[in-house]
């Protein structure tokens, strides 16, 4: 940055603290945030306007955000309906737009200049996207999971420039930034001293406490968004070196990295994953130049290596599963520098070594609170890795593909590296340990956060892969494909940045944007999206399906015909047409009780919804005496046969009873004595009529509160 944006953004930093000071409060505070923190965001595009004279704000774009501002402040004022939730996509369409013509820009620069003497530009524009969600994203979805207590440690840091937490559990520090009382976790080491430690790494907090200190929680997300926009623009610089990858194929792979989920939505985030995705593409470009050099060394190459690669397992120690295998590629690609291969296979392994025998001394255990056989997949069964692996990309509610379809065309993209034996299928490889290891887990999703957060370390590989993809020439149905997947993504992406509750789910089986969706058409959609959450057909079929549409559209080189995109468009909102015809036509074969489109009066979520490991336990609808819940099944024939699997949950000695029903027409009547295990009961078949509800009801105790239940985990309709 030159000396004017540098004092231009301090000047903005400035104005938005004084903003955030003395605006009177208004409306929703997550807009009033958004407003104050508005001119930094706006110094960045300022800054950018000026380094791309083409693509500076235009008179109808200052006017427009100009009028956003207004209503933004007067809105409420005014007694406009969901003023919030609607100047919050018009605000996102504002910035979609602003990004778009200057991304337009960058593009036409990097085709005249392959080799951009500044990559800043290719920074600064993600991290002006970024900040400008930053106080909307993060007021609405406040730290959860582990992000409190890395917040935690880095206040530790910033304030008695120690780890031990012992005082700040006992001042409620957590009151700050946590919505949920915080105590220490399972595990955390305890000093002599009644010191208490905690068990994640120390390195994201050290990164953390002089911005936390600065800014508070504010300035800590600041920092995590400015290494999310870094490794954006590092990704461009591996991908131009990249052999055999156009500047067109560079700037695609950096779009995508950059603007869409999960790093959209991850940016702002407390957790290790960004901070490691900007170790990988550092040490992937390290290694790209060692390959134009041919394995000769300069004075400080050694750090780029050494740097990163150390940072991984200091990060988090599973990423010694990432950080071993690419420690490997870069010591074989030093032949001609013996003493620095030297030097980092000691200084490497010393490192392990140190940090198994810390954890040995501070938890009794070299792996913390893991174990060898965890990382044994071979004990495991096949079909559970297998299905977290499909899950990491195709589980609608968890899959990288399913927060952003356009990441389908890694799939092929990864596929087409490998084939032709690129650079780059030595790091794909590099990753095969980490993605069998969380793969094997059982809560392979990473609980608690946005989707693909275990795999947003490889996501520099997968982008780095459709370079190569992108600079081929591309046939109509790989351009018709491509405009579907943009679309669906730039519409899920409006989704996260506008409501960002909708991105993160609590592994029941549904996803927060589907399910909503589900209950506004009155509609089963979730039996058609895969799930490893919840297993079905729809597991196993969408994938393949989408996989070979892919790799045909890709490998197809047909003429390019001018409307290719828009019979890629067209076919996006035909896809969602018979998605709701499906769902309305096709016979109904299960009912999971807990889904949004089901009706439910006094029932409950079972398990309940912030219980840690959710899949450890069968999911349903607890109905306590009096609660009722029904669905309008549609039908596959004119008799039914009903599959109960269900349970009874007894306080005291009360008879309970379950009524099955048809309407109002009772169909069974179920009044188990004693409670036991889950039970699966068959009942029928019974004549059906389209359009009748399937309810479930249970008689309520009179002038007692209910103390018994049934839960019931999914009803199977057998149609004839």
């Amino acid at each position: 940055m030159t000396r004017r944006d540098l004092l231009q953004l301090l000047a903005a930093v400035a104005a938005a603290a004084a903003l955030d000071r003395w605006l009177p409060p208004f409306g929703e505070p997550a807009l009033r945030a958004t407003v104050a923190f508005a001119p930094v965001p706006l110094a960045l595009f300022a800054a950018l306007g000026r380094r791309l004279p083409a693509a500076r704000a235009r008179g109808a774009e200052i006017f427009t955000g100009l009028l956003l501002l207004a209503a933004a402040l007067r809105g409420e004022a005014l007694g406009l309906p969901f003023a919030a939730p609607l100047l919050a996509v018009a605000g996102a369409l504002w910035l979609g737009h602003r990004t778009l013509r200057l991304a337009l820009a960058l593009r036409r620069r990097l085709a005249r200049d392959r080799r951009p003497r500044q990559l800043a530009p290719f920074v600064l524009l993600p991290l002006a996207v970024y900040l400008a969600a930053l106080p909307w994203v993060t007021a609405l979805r406040p730290p959860d999971g582990d992000e409190p207590y890395y917040l935690l440690l880095a206040h530790s840091l910033a304030e008695d420039f120690d780890i031990d937490l012992a005082d700040e559990y006992r001042d409620e520090v957590w009151r700050a930034f946590s919505r949920h009382e915080l105590e220490p976790q399972p595990g955390d080491p305890v000093g002599p001293g009644g010191e208490v430690f905690s068990r994640h790494e120390p390195l994201l907090p050290l990164l953390l406490a002089p911005f936390y200190a600065a800014g508070g929680v504010v300035g800590a997300r600041a920092l995590l968004a400015a290494l999310a926009a870094l490794a954006a623009g590092r990704l461009l610089a591996a991908a131009l070196a990249q052999p055999g990858v156009t500047a067109r194929g560079a700037f695609r792979a950096w779009a995508l990295f950059a603007f869409a989920p999960p790093l959209l939505v991850m940016c702002h985030q407390i957790w290790v994953e960004v901070p490691a995705a900007l170790a990988v593409v550092l040490v992937i470009e390290a290694r790209a130049r060692l390959r134009a050099t041919r394995g000769r060394t300069r004075p400080g190459d050694w750090l780029r290596l050494a740097l990163p690669l150390a940072a991984l397992p200091l990060l988090k120690l599973r990423l010694l599963l990432v950080a071993a295998p690419l420690a490997l590629l870069v010591v074989t690609g030093l032949r001609r520098s013996r003493r620095l291969q030297v030097a980092l296979v000691i200084g490497f392994l010393a490192l392990v070594a140190t940090l198994l025998t810390v954890n040995q001394l501070a938890y009794g255990n070299p792996l913390k609170m893991h174990s060898v056989e965890e990382l044994a997949p071979s004990q495991l069964p096949i079909e559970r890795i297998l299905r977290g692996g499909v899950g990491l990309l195709f589980d609608h509610a968890f899959g990288l593909v399913a927060a952003a379809p356009l990441w389908l065309l890694a799939v092929p993209a990864a596929l087409l590296v490998l084939r032709r034996r690129e650079p780059l299928s030595l790091e794909l490889a590099a990753f095969a340990p980490y993605l069998l290891a969380v793969a094997s887990r059982r809560e392979w999703y990473g609980g608690w956060s946005p989707p693909f957060r275990y795999g947003l370390v490889f996501l520099p590989v997968l982008a780095l892969s459709i370079a190569h993809l992108a600079s081929r020439p591309r046939g109509a149905l790989h351009r018709a494909l491509a405009a579907a997947l943009v679309g669906a993504t730039a519409l899920l992406g409006l989704a996260a940045l506008t409501v960002p509750g909708w991105t993160y789910t609590l592994a029941d089986g549904g996803s927060q944007l589907m399910s909503a969706l589900g209950g506004r058409f009155d509609a089963d959609l979730l039996r058609f999206l895969p799930s490893a959450v919840r297993p079905s057909a729809a597991t196993w079929i969408v994938p393949l399906a989408a996989v070979g549409l892919a790799l045909v559209a890709t490998r197809v080189r047909a003429a390019r015909p001018r409307r290719a995109a828009a019979w890629g468009v067209a076919a996006l909102l035909a896809g969602w047409a018979l998605l709701l015809i499906g769902a309305h036509r096709l016979p109904t074969r299960a009912i999971e009780l807990e889904d949004p489109w089901v009706a439910r009066q006094g029932t409950l979520v079972y398990p309940e919804r912030w219980i840690i490991d959710r899949t450890r336990f069968r999911g349903g609808a607890l109905l306590p005496e009096g609660a009722s819940a029904s669905a309008r099944p549609v039908p596959g024939g004119r008799e039914v046969t009903l599959t109960l699997e269900w349970t009874v949950i007894r306080n005291d000695d009360t008879p309970i009873a379950l009524e099955v029903l048809a309407g109002e027409a009772r169909l069974a009547h179920l009044a188990p004595r004693t409670p036991g295990d889950w039970q699966r009961t068959t009942l029928g078949p019974y004549d059906w009529t389209a359009g009748t509800r399937l309810a479930f009801r249970t008689a309520a105790p009179e002038g007692a509160p209910p103390k018994n239940g049934f839960v019931i985990d999914r009803v199977e309709l057998d149609w004839r």
